[in-house]
């Protein structure tokens, strides 16, 4: 099997493509080398998966020069050619497809050629363009700030270069507000994300500017004065805002549900981008309010977030309806904590077919095996889960966190602890694993020891009770909630 770059790329290609590329490449205005038309005929023959035992070197050097020595150098040479040609082809299609990048390619160009007469109309049709896909009431993503900002920037440019100052003097500050909307939308998200993966990964940074700007700028006083103003697009930014005041006051709930109550009445009008982020924040509010709290109103709160992400179908990424896996099993696993199995089960059966081809068989699996085990069928989830072959890293955990409990269920100890064994090996080498996660995987995996410790020795209630504080303290602990159920378990 030859390995290529180009041929990675043409994987990627669905059937339009592939014959839109052959009609590319034999096209006579690129002046096309007709041994990369041979070549790309004989691969597209092993298309989609080019694992075939004939796909060789030889046999595809035959196909561009029958009856000729084989020349490695040769070969390597067309290979290189037709990976820039896929990569032009890419980047042409993706032109043609994206509009803005498509006008603002053309305006450019108009500009550089000083063709006053059509450049003007052009940006005027793209200024309405910009505003009719992302504005409509309070329908508008941050994006729209940016866009909006740079077609200004090109519009004050145009005019200054012709000494004509006197006719951008109101887009002079309508640039400033756009970019400064724009920043403050994508400032909300950045510092969300950094206080997500300082919880979760425990990241730390020398110089944070970030955190010394909040410092030094009355953010709220600010949006005062943009809510007092008829500015296009404040309804949605200011849903950055309260998602930024709930996170930044994270303690006090009041913001949370301020923010809340907000998104709820202003969501229909959102544009789709926005209704997502604003969702994600809510939550992702929870999740780590769940950490800290053990209070099923929180869980609550967290599966009527996921019920608003579902309704509006918010899993549909880059024009796909493919829902994202991770977040798929996250819902799953909210309703096993509020023990609602039959709507974990009706979930799973109504959304399935919505997840990547790649992805669905083994996602049903694990599912139904994490269903199987709460429901106490502890054999069968065990048989389940043995079904998965797969190597996607998110899956692995689940699995092995799911064997060990079966093991411990079905009280199967010298097989639990082969397992245990394993697993903390390949936790102690998972270059992936961040230190935290790992320290928290450890800690899982020295309780779950001691469950088996304590089932044997049967130790006194008061000893149980001890370890059972020390998990509370040690928390967030990946399946705390079933380690606090076996050792209550075992007081009694």
């Amino acid at each position: 099997m030859i390995q290529s770059k180009a041929i990675d790329i043409i994987k990627s290609f669905n059937k339009k493509e592939i014959s839109g590329f052959a009609k590319y490449l034999e096209s006579p205005y690129l002046n096309s080398n007709k041994n990369l038309v041979k070549l790309f005929s004989g691969l597209k023959k092993y298309y989609p998966s080019f694992e075939s035992s004939k796909l060789t070197k030889e046999s595809v050097y035959k196909t561009v020069y029958p009856g000729k020595t084989y020349d490695d150098r040769k070969l390597r040479k067309l290979f290189s050619d037709l990976y820039k040609e896929t990569e032009r082809f890419m980047v042409l299609t993706a032109a043609e497809k994206n509009k803005f990048v498509y006008n603002k390619l053309l305006l450019e160009e108009l500009d550089s050629r000083k063709l006053d007469n059509l450049f003007i109309p052009k940006m005027e049709q793209y200024n309405a363009y910009l505003d009719d896909t992302y504005y409509n009431t309070d329908n508008l993503h941050y994006d729209y700030f940016l866009e909006k900002h740079l077609a200004e920037w090109k519009n004050v440019m145009f005019h200054l270069e012709r000494g004509l100052q006197q006719k951008i003097t109101h887009n002079i500050y309508k640039r400033t507000e756009y970019i400064i909307f724009y920043f403050l939308s994508d400032f909300f998200l950045s510092f969300q994300d950094n206080l997500s993966n300082k919880s979760r990964f425990n990241t730390k940074i020398d110089v944070d500017i970030g955190n010394e700007f909040l410092k030094n700028l009355n953010i709220p006083a600010l949006f005062e004065f943009i809510l007092k103003h008829d500015f296009k697009g404040k309804n949605a930014l200011n849903a950055y805002y309260l998602a930024f005041m709930a996170f930044s006051n994270f303690d006090d709930e009041k913001y949370y549900y301020d923010f809340k109550k907000y998104v709820i009445k202003h969501i229909g009008h959102f544009n789709e981008g926005t209704r997502r982020m604003v969702v994600i924040n809510l939550i992702n509010y929870c999740v780590r309010k769940k950490a800290l709290l053990k209070d099923n109103r929180v869980r609550m709160e967290l599966n009527d977030n996921y019920s608003i992400y579902i309704k509006y179908r918010l899993y549909r990424l880059s024009g796909e309806n493919y829902f994202r896996s991770d977040i798929f099993l996250n819902i799953i696993s909210n309703y096993f904590e509020l023990g609602k199995i039959s709507e974990a089960e009706d979930f799973l059966g109504r959304n399935i077919d919505v997840i990547q081809p790649s992805h669905r068989k083994n996602i049903k699996t694990l599912c139904s095996s994490m269903i199987e085990f709460e429901k106490g069928n502890f054999g069968l989830s065990l048989r389940e889960s043995s079904r998965m072959k797969t190597n996607t890293y998110m899956f692995k955990y689940r699995i092995k966190y799911l064997t060990l409990k079966n093991h411990y269920e079905l009280k199967n100890y010298d097989i639990a602890k082969e397992a245990l064994n394993s697993f903390r090996k390949y936790v102690n080498n998972d270059e992936n694993l961040t230190d935290i996660l790992r320290s928290k995987t450890n800690d899982f995996l020295n309780y779950y020891n001691l469950l088996w410790k304590y089932h044997e020795d049967r130790p006194k209630a008061e000893i149980i009770e001890e370890t059972i504080g020390s998990l509370k303290k040690n928390t967030p602990i990946p399946d705390y909630n079933w380690l606090e159920n076996k050792f209550m378990e075992l007081k009694h």
